[in-house]
């Protein structure tokens, strides 16, 4: 089996192998939304500061694509040292990272191969390369653990929730005590409403308005100007990023955007992007003023209802681990922070280091932890 690399350098060459990628992730049924074509190419338009540093490496066996690794090379200090690294593209709203893989191919010494190719490159000789966020089922993780001749660090960074499409029948049996009641609650006071309406599309023409109306309210809430600051909204780059997500995703009718209007105004809004039998759901706003109504939770209620209804949707993908998610009883998948080293010194110092920083950690919680479990005496 021999293996040929080529590099693609920049974000204005990312199109010429649009059409490679999106066959790549086409054909395999692991691919996920940070799979697609789409999604690199939103990044690479709006939110990458440095479009240059932009790297996408394709390997192929003979003449079939088998793998595309996106990358930015960076180079940061460490101890005084001046350190090359490629990394999964970084950003607060690029949250989950993976190979690019041909499915049904033999990819065994991949990685290992990937490097001894790095090392040669001048423009890219790297001390690290940063496979990013990875789930538990990644292909990255499979092959970071299947060879091992490699020198990686892999901690845990958390958990990705997803919760299955549920009739409304079947959500109490599912969800915690605590959040049954509040949706209650919020039946009863969104009975009492003039007008309650649900609304969703994947209508590409319907999505700017939709997504217009989304972004209003999502800066409405505490992310908007007197809160955090955080709201898409209120960042050009970002409004960008999800136009573009809607627009790539949508031509396909893989972008959904839900609504929750209550008496003419809307209350919440969802941004989801569907692959296979995956809705995954970016991100949600709610407007406080009708907290009452609950109204974040309602619209999630409603939408797990009318995808089991529709059966073409599976589960619900929440994306992150955030703490509002624990109401929910979600199932979780581990997710891991991946770095392969070079065998060069700084590379050794940068895997001493990084076992270090984790061994405290775990020391920290584990000491934090035998703390609030010690008995009070008064």
């Amino acid at each position: 089996m021999a293996r040929r690399f080529e590099i693609i350098e920049g974000a204005d060459n990312l199109n010429k192998i649009r059409d490679s990628w999106e066959t790549l992730s086409a054909q395999n049924s692991q691919a996920r939304y940070f799979h697609a074509y789409s999604w690199y190419h939103a990044f690479a338009k709006n939110l990458e500061s440095k479009p240059d540093s932009l790297v996408c490496v394709l390997v192929y066996q003979d003449d079939d694509l088998e793998a595309i690794f996106p990358f930015q090379f960076r180079k940061s200090g460490f101890l005084g040292l001046s350190l090359g690294v490629l990394q999964a593209p970084q950003h607060t709203h690029m949250n989950l990272h993976d190979i690019v893989l041909a499915e049904h191919q033999n990819h065994d010494g991949l990685l290992y191969e990937l490097v001894q190719f790095l090392k040669k490159q001048k423009p890219y000789k790297c001390d690290a390369v940063r496979l990013g966020n990875v789930l538990e089922d990644s292909a990255t993780l499979k092959l970071l653990r299947e060879d091992s001749r490699l020198s990686t660090t892999i901690f845990p960074s958390g958990h990705c929730d997803s919760v299955p499409a549920l009739a409304s029948e079947d959500l109490p049996q599912f969800i915690s005590r605590n959040l049954k009641g509040n949706l209650r609650k919020a039946r009863s006071k969104l009975s009492k409403r003039e007008s309650v309406e649900y609304l969703a599309t994947r209508d590409p023409e319907l999505l700017p308005g939709y997504l217009a109306r989304f972004l209003d309210v999502e800066a409405s809430s505490w992310k908007g100007e007197n809160g955090s600051g955080t709201a898409i909204k209120l960042d050009d780059t970002l409004t960008g990023f999800y136009s573009d997500l809607a627009e790539g995703f949508g031509s396909d009718h893989k972008c959904e955007i839900s609504l929750l209007r209550i008496d003419g105004e809307v209350a919440a809004g969802q941004f989801g992007l569907i692959v296979g039998q995956t809705m995954y759901l970016l991100k949600i706003g709610y407007a406080e003023e009708f907290a009452p109504c609950a109204p974040g939770n309602s619209l999630l209620a409603h939408t797990l209802d009318r995808l089991k209804a529709d059966g073409e949707i599976t589960d619900v993908n929440l994306v992150s681990d955030a703490p509002w998610h624990r109401s929910w009883r979600p199932e979780q998948q581990q997710v891991y922070k991946c770095c392969v080293y070079t065998d060069r010194l700084t590379a050794r110092l940068l895997v001493a280091y990084g076992c270090a920083r984790q061994t405290a950690k775990r020391l920290y919680e584990d000491l934090r932890g035998r703390g609030q479990r010690a008995p009070q005496t008064s």
